[in-house]
């Protein structure tokens, strides 16, 4: 029962970002009122990653909405391996924030932190997490980038990790 209403405050999380940023603006609406051609802001990003766990490689959904010239609302979901035997998995989903803090080139740097909920079995509690994500264009859409963060969660889950990995997303 914990874990569907951990999933569904990460569908609650993702219909929030994704939401404001399907339909358009006021301002993006033509005379007749189609929607103009023109792109849309705020932006919107959503990727995927991979991260090293405690055992192997783990994975990781991302999604940002802008909020302002250089901050985003960022959202997590990843799904660890706590144990190998039973195996077990924990789950998180963290919403914060983004700020970019400059950007080298067309590597664009960003500082995340994010507070949320986590899961495994019938075991919760609280999530926290803080680190630093860089992304570069690589075509038609699509970036890819590096993150490190350092994540820890609470209650009887209580766990630290420092996680290393990968993404790729489309979007702006």
């Amino acid at each position: 029962m914990r874990l569907a209403g951990l999933l569904l405050f990460g569908a609650s999380a993702w219909a929030q970002i994704s939401g404001p940023a399907i339909a358009p603006s006021v301002g993006q609406l033509s005379p007749g009122g189609a929607a103009s051609s023109a792109p849309s802001s705020p932006g919107v990003w959503i990727g995927a990653g991979l991260f090293q766990g405690q055992h192997h490689l783990e994975p990781m959904l991302l999604a940002a909405a802008s909020l302002g010239k250089a901050t985003y609302s960022f959202s997590t979901v990843e799904f660890q391996g706590v144990r190998k035997h039973p195996f077990a998995v924990l789950t998180s989903v963290e919403t914060g924030v983004a700020q970019r803090l400059t950007t080298v080139s067309q590597v664009d740097v960003y500082a995340i932190l994010g507070a949320g909920a986590a899961a495994t079995g019938s075991t919760a509690g609280g999530s926290f997490a803080g680190g630093f994500l860089a992304t570069a264009p690589v075509g038609k859409g699509w970036t890819a980038g590096l993150f490190a963060r350092v994540q820890q969660t609470t209650g009887t889950l209580a766990t630290s990790s420092v996680t290393l990995g990968v993404v790729v997303g489309m979007g702006r």
